[in-house]
């Protein structure tokens, strides 16, 4: 039989991060499924994702508290929820993106990585992804693609090369 004693404050998270599997077979596999959980819990905690989209939503809970004021623009809520759905779809590993509301309502997610190492996308309630990106003094791309579940291989393959070659560098 295994007892666990717990300490006089009843902190359970203190017991298991410890990190004692017990002596039965039973317990072994307790500890593998809890070491699981906090593998997924460190890594969800550091998952930029989540805060992006704080952002991207804040915009418009923003923009609709400060309706009456002149020149306010509040985003469509369709675009609200593309470019949610387009950043849950962004592999974890990328560098995080800024988010911002352009002048037509659409979102827009920017990634820069110096004056010329930058790509923009910014995102319609249609799910439209209008995109421009400067990947060194000479390279450029720029286009249109449609979102549907999965960012575009293009957007994956420009983010990549801009993350390659200057996320580390201090000089573009």
């Amino acid at each position: 039989m295994t007892a666990v004693a717990l300490s006089s404050s009843n902190d359970l998270t203190d017991v298991l991060s410890r990190g004692s599997p017990g002596a039965s077979d039973v317990a072994a596999a307790i500890f593998r499924q809890i070491d699981k959980v906090r593998h997924h819990a460190r890594q969800n905690a550091s998952d930029w994702r989540t805060l992006v989209k704080t952002r991207v939503f804040g915009l418009r809970k923003d923009a609709t508290e400060q309706l009456g004021a002149d020149d306010v623009i509040v985003p469509d809520q369709q675009s609200v929820l593309f470019a949610a759905k387009f950043v849950d779809a962004l592999p974890f590993h990328l560098v995080s993106p800024s988010v911002a509301l352009d002048s037509d309502g659409e979102i827009s997610l920017d990634w820069w990585f110096g004056p010329y190492a930058q790509l923009s996308i910014s995102i319609g309630p249609t799910g439209k992804l209008t995109y421009a990106g400067l990947i060194g003094r000479e390279g450029h791309r720029h286009g249109v693609e449609l979102f549907r579940d999965r960012v575009p291989e293009v957007l994956l393959v420009t983010l990549a090369e801009l993350e390659r070659r200057f996320a580390s560098s201090s000089t573009y």
